[in-house]
């Protein structure tokens, strides 16, 4: 739909509801928008709502629909917290479509960078100490908990930035409904509509297996029989067969980490708005995964893996980079992640790997699904009630998202970084990083584009934009097809997106980090040191101790509410 007629037909939405740069990255430097004199010239017409405080939309969107730009005077200072990535190598002058966005709307801000290893001790402090920033660029995790300190921007949404109101709600209304507190906005997250279905795929090196005479294992026994011979022999072929780490891993995380196992014993680690809550719906009941005797058989085989040398011995302290350098190096036989092998691998070892379906065990084996398919950080962009000026804010959210343009350079970064155009005009993954900043394309879109940070909503459509090349012809395949719906192994019974109460996300969100806490420890311990049935009984114990019963049902009920 052309803009112009877009917010037209918006206006009578908004209208309905209502009735019913300056940069400092821990530093001083200032960067801004440049400020045009129309900006001190605009008029008093658009006073808006003064019990509220609100400025009227008419201030930032003629009677086309267009944008009155610059939105701001530049007299006002945002500063903005930002969650610096690992794969982010630059500065947040780097960040393409921000930069075009602060000129555009004459927008100011200052910027603290805070590394992700510090970014949830950094949220502690913050919202302890109440000394807040205007926006929160970076997720999160439990922002029930500090609803009284964010904005609350449900009302302001399809007033000030219609279009992304139109995507959250009637688009792909799920989105609306896992952002959602309490039926309430108070953040916005960040969306890529792209018909992947999986939330992290399994891959192997092919060409250490046809060194060791082995084919692509699927099952558990055959996948356990292919990691030995990865230890065994010198299946990288650099004459030294004692440097082979046959897989690695990044913690307990789902995407990296021994989690992710669960799905070769049939299950999922599952919960609220794609969260890893440790529960997973069985025929419409919710269940604690860490109980079940699933769960018990996969840390007595991963156990049994690495008492053999067969998991990396560093994987459970290791940082995202420490993985990333061995697999460059060839070191690694069997790995998984979110998106891309090459994360891991980088592209000339990324030659070597495949995908491939998760193993089964005598439980079978199942992949997560995502709704809506595709890529979904929540809670990453947060206006806070230090804003002076939200309004602006939201606008200019809007102009990053006013054209497929905006929305594809916000996520991908711009032309020349992680992509080129290619004969054919489309937009294909660039492969060539000579006197880069950055390494690969992941880098290059993190570096320059506004990944989980700013909250651009990407559309099939500009999905379509793309033209799929290289590692991304497989990685497309498997992610549509063999990891689909359609591919035998969809696991069906996702918990659905949405919240109900805050009351009840606020419970949930303290029970599960003592949960949490104890079930890492001994999830850590049982690996490195063995589990049997008695220490399995004591584990079952100790949760019912942490009140798991509780912690389901406040599930159950959650389930019951967003299915009814």
């Amino acid at each position: 739909m052309h803009y112009r007629r877009f917010m037209k037909k918006m206006a009578g939405i908004a209208l309905a509801i209502s009735m019913g740069a300056g940069l400092c990255a821990c530093g001083q430097t200032e960067t801004g928008g440049d400020v045009a004199s129309g900006a001190a010239e605009k008029t008093e017409e658009a006073s808006g709502n003064e019990e509220t405080g609100e400025v009227s939309p008419s201030k930032f969107y003629d009677e086309e629909g267009d944008f009155i730009l610059p939105l701001s005077d530049g007299s006002y200072t945002y500063k903005i917290l930002w969650e610096k990535d690992p794969n982010d190598v630059g500065t947040i002058e780097d960040k393409e479509i921000l930069m075009q966005a602060l000129e555009a709307t004459g927008i100011k801000i200052e910027v603290e960078e805070v590394s992700s290893q510090g970014w949830e001790e950094r949220l502690s402090v913050l919202f302890a100490s109440g000394d807040l920033p205007d926006v929160i660029c970076g997720p999160i995790n439990n922002i029930e908990n500090f609803t009284d300190l964010c904005l609350d921007i449900t009302d302001m949404l399809p007033e000030y930035a219609p279009w992304m109101y139109d995507f959250m709600y009637n688009q792909e209304p799920s989105v609306a409904r896992a952002e959602a507190v309490g039926g309430r906005l108070y953040s916005l997250p960040q969306v890529r509509i792209n018909g992947v279905y999986p939330r992290y795929f399994w891959s192997i090196n092919k060409t250490w297996l046809e060194r060791v005479g082995m084919d692509v294992p699927t099952t558990t026994d055959e996948l356990y029989e292919v990691l030995k011979a990865f230890k065994e022999q010198d299946a990288n072929g650099n004459g030294d067969p004692n440097d082979e780490i046959p897989y690695s891993f990044f913690g307990l995380d789902n995407n990296d980490g021994l989690y992710s196992w669960m799905n070769m014993f049939g299950l999922i680690n599952d919960g609220a708005n794609r969260a890893q809550q440790y529960v997973m719906v069985e025929d419409g009941k919710v269940l604690f995964v860490p109980t079940d005797e699933r769960f018990y058989a996969m840390l007595q085989y991963l156990n049994k893996l690495y008492a053999e040398g067969l998991l990396d011995p560093d994987g459970m302290v290791q940082e995202y980079v420490d993985r990333t350098a061995k697999g460059t190096a060839d070191l690694l036989g069997f790995v998984n992640a979110a998106g891309l092998f090459t994360v891991v691998t980088g592209d000339e070892v990324g030659e070597e790997f495949t995908y491939l379906l998760p193993p089964e065990s005598e439980y079978g084996s199942v992949i997560q699904q995502n709704d809506p398919a595709g890529e979904l950080a929540p809670h990453i962009f947060t206006i806070t009630k230090a804003c002076e000026h939200p309004e602006e804010l939201l606008v200019m959210c809007e102009w990053m998202n006013s054209t497929q343009e905006n929305r594809f350079v916000g996520r991908f970064g711009p032309e020349g970084a992680g992509w080129v155009f290619d004969e054919e005009g489309k937009r294909e993954n660039q492969t060539d990083f000579t006197g880069k900043t950055y390494s690969n394309r992941s880098q290059a879109s993190m570096t320059t584009g506004g990944q989980n940070r700013l909250p651009i909503f990407c559309t099939l459509e500009e999905e379509m934009m793309r033209g799929y090349s290289g590692f991304s012809v497989e990685y497309n395949e498997f992610g549509m097809n063999d990891y689909g719906p359609d591919g035998g192994h969809a696991y069906e019974e996702g918990f659905p997106l949405g919240n109900d109460s805050m009351e009840a996300a606020a419970e949930r969100a303290q029970m599960f980090s003592e949960i949490d806490t104890y079930i890492q420890n001994f999830v850590a311990e049982s690996v490195t040191t063995g589990i049997d049935d008695a220490k399995w009984e004591a584990h079952i114990k100790n949760c019912e101790a942490l009140n798991v019963e509780g912690y389901v049902q406040n599930f159950q009920s959650l389930y019951d509410t967003l299915m009814s």
